[in-house]
């Protein structure tokens, strides 16, 4: 990241989707054919697979989902807990645990569904959004099945978590109010900026906000000059230690 250099590590025998996430360790990466969307379909004559890539380019495995049953990747834990996938069966979404081998180790839902979710830090639990009307931050352990609430309040829209697991930020939708900073262990939260992002229906134009890996930064996308750029929101000690206390409040822009 300091000198942007880039170096080839291997070639794919298959067309992978262009998302790809690398293990803790730095041992793996994986790689999929597709994301889910919500009806789960694939288009035809493409099929399911990831790929787990060694770094060192010396390893490419390819391996195949079965046509009953097409998971795909969804996310690596940053804890080194596995890999989130997704299901689809009959319009339901499964969410599952699986180890570097495609071997499930356990399931976190069958039930329930998010607007967004990751994994929560290093943890293994998941964090996500709850689907609309429901306006909230969860989260979810293996076997939970029925997640709990993080913090009630605005629609969040798209929500990612500190690897220590005590900060989230999210966007939030239907309205905008900005990019809220919740403190997990207390479930407050308040404003920390205002991308002025159109939120249409294309990716780019939501925020989907991320923390740089010391928590310090919160990165994000606006397309507010009329194309879509990346941004950066420093978080101070200071705004931490408001949200934690209270004394930040959800502001809306348009007043």
């Amino acid at each position: 990241m300091e000198t942007l250099e880039q170096a080839k590590t291997c070639d794919l025998p298959v067309s992978a989707g262009g998302h790809c996430f690398i293990t803790p360790d730095g041992q793996y990466c994986f790689t999929a054919s597709h994301t889910p969307g919500n009806s789960g379909r694939i288009a035809p004559g493409q099929a399911a697979f990831v790929c787990r890539i060694r770094t060192d380019g010396s390893e490419v495995v390819v391996h195949h989902c079965e046509p009953d049953d097409p998971w795909t990747l969804h996310s690596v834990s940053p804890g080194g807990h596995g890999i989130l996938a997704i299901a689809i069966r009959g319009g339901v979404k499964e969410y599952r645990l699986l180890d570097y081998h495609f071997r499930c180790v356990g399931v976190f839902t069958r039930t329930h569904d998010f607007a967004h979710s990751t994994f929560l830090g290093r943890s293994p639990e998941i964090q996500g959004c709850a689907l609309p009307p429901d306006r909230a931050i969860l989260r979810l352990a293996v076997g939970q099945e029925k997640p709990r609430r993080v913090a009630c309040g605005p629609y969040f829209w798209h929500s990612a978590s500190t690897l220590d697991g005590e900060w989230i930020v999210a966007d939030t939708n239907w309205p905008d109010v900005g990019l809220q900073l919740v403190h997990v262990p207390s479930g407050r939260f308040g404003t920390l900026c205002f991308p002025q992002s159109s939120m249409g229906h294309p990716q780019w134009s939501h925020p989907h906000p991320q923390f740089s890996p010391d928590g310090r930064s919160v990165v994000f996308t606006s397309d507010a000059t009329g194309i879509p750029q990346v941004f950066l929101a420093r978080v101070s000690d200071e705004i931490r230690e408001r949200t934690a206390a209270g004394e930040l409040t959800v502001l809306d822009r348009r007043r």
